[in-house]
């Protein structure tokens, strides 16, 4: 369940026809929460539950100078972000996390079995792929609820301004923010923005070419309880993550050139080639099959491609346009944060849904005058990493570690689908 409200009142000054000053406090709560089933053994392979609170007060000014050649805007933007966090975890699946093993590879049920080195007093063997920390909020084995509470602030204000610049046929964009971070991490950063575009009148071409430094803070959801998997607190304690700290500040820098062009009055063609690095990249990462995610940071990240797009402009009620694209991402481990289970990612490369050899999209539509009936016509070819459900690639009922590494993989795959969905 999830409950929101959000209050963000405007005042606009005019000081001449060429200035104007905007400002916009706001202040929005989303409340959320998760619950479990009566039965706790009902939820598999784990039963959960969440509340958590998350409050957002800030304030932002423009001042916007539109004369000549120049369309320019400068401001501020302060925000403060409350954040409480209520969590509980208890495993209800006796084959998700075995301490022991049977001669064939198979979880042994014994609940009385807690502790890897009576395993081969027992007769059987250790678990290699054990994930200590979570044994004891295993309730199949006689464990209790895992019981988290957290608060955090996250402080950031920021600085910018931007001209776009008009000199005939070429047109030139210049930025520069300044931002300051203070959460769970802290850090400044001075990033600049530039782009140009020239257009070639006699063939109709525009040509563009753009370069910007940003930089990425600490997604909001779940951070507490993602960051506390750090030095002293769930890696150390309850889970067993791996390269748990504190979620950092993402850096990135991203290259962008491309080409628009008109053939004749009705056809147009774009084309753009793209190219990603960010350090320290940010995902999501779903626990279990649920919709709780949890922020997780990779090392790095590369991602480049390329798209094209051929429209028809509307011609006797009929519109068209199709996309070819190619993109290449990548993302590099240690994976950092969220709740960790087994062992860490592979640390050399990892794939993701939208690395994409091919994808494509068609669409066509005809429409009888101005406000009559119409009919359309979509077709989409993907050839990325599959984003729905599938069957765990492991050997056994639970995921072994090397089969740990490969289902992760697959909710890393899941959760990209979610959230890119429209790339």
């Amino acid at each position: 369940m999830v409950r929101s409200f959000s209050i963000a009142p405007g005042w606009i000054h005019v000081f001449n026809p060429s200035t104007t000053l905007a400002v916009n406090p706001f202040v929005r709560q989303d409340l959320v929460n998760y619950y479990p089933s009566r039965d706790p053994f009902a939820d598999q392979p784990g039963t959960l539950r969440q509340a958590r609170k998350l409050t957002n007060l800030g304030l932002k000014t423009d001042l916007n100078y539109l004369h000549g050649r120049h369309n320019a805007k400068f401001g501020a933007q302060i925000t403060h972000t409350f954040l409480t966090e209520q969590f509980s975890l208890g495993l209800t699946d006796p084959t998700f996390n075995p301490v022991c093993l049977d001669t064939n590879g198979d979880p042994v049920l014994n609940p009385g079995l807690i502790d890897p080195d009576n395993c081969q007093a027992a007769g059987f063997q250790a678990n290699p792929g054990l994930s200590p920390g979570l044994v004891p909020y295993d309730l199949t084995r006689g464990g209790s609820l895992f019981q988290y509470h957290g608060h955090a602030d996250i402080r950031q204000q920021a600085l910018y301004g931007q001209d776009t610049i008009n000199l005939g046929k070429l047109t030139l964009n210049l930025a520069l923010r300044f931002d300051r971070y203070e959460g769970i991490s802290y850090g400044t950063q001075l990033q600049p923005r530039v782009g140009a575009s020239y257009l070639i009148a006699p063939t109709g071409t525009v040509l563009r070419i753009a370069y910007s430094h940003s930089y990425e803070t600490p997604l909001n959801e779940n951070l507490v309880l993602s960051s506390a998997t750090g030095t002293d607190g769930l890696a150390a304690n309850v889970f067993g993550a791996y390269a748990s700290v504190p979620l950092k500040r993402g850096i990135r820098n991203m290259y962008n050139a491309g080409l628009e062009q008109n053939f004749g009055s009705h056809f147009v063609f774009e084309g753009d080639y793209f190219w990603k690095f960010t350090r320290n990249a940010f995902d999501l990462d779903n626990l279990f099959t649920t919709a709780i995610f949890f922020p997780i940071e990779w090392d790095h990240s590369k991602m480049d491609g390329f798209s094209g797009r051929l429209s028809l402009r509307q011609y006797k009620g009929l519109s068209a346009y199709a996309t070819l694209g190619h993109t290449r991402a990548r993302v590099f481990g240690p994976e950092n944060g969220g709740l960790v289970f087994g062992s860490p990612v592979d640390q050399t490369v990892v794939r993701i849904d939208h690395d994409q050899a091919l994808q494509s999209t068609t669409h066509a539509q005809y429409q009888v005058g101005k406000n009559g009936p119409w009919v359309a016509l979509t077709w989409r070819f993907d050839s990325g990493i599959v984003s729905s459900p599938i069957r765990c690639p492991c050997t056994t009922s639970y995921p072994p570690a090397r089969g740990r590494i490969l289902w992760r993989r697959v909710r890393t795959a899941r959760r990209w689908a979610s959230r890119f969905s429209s790339s």
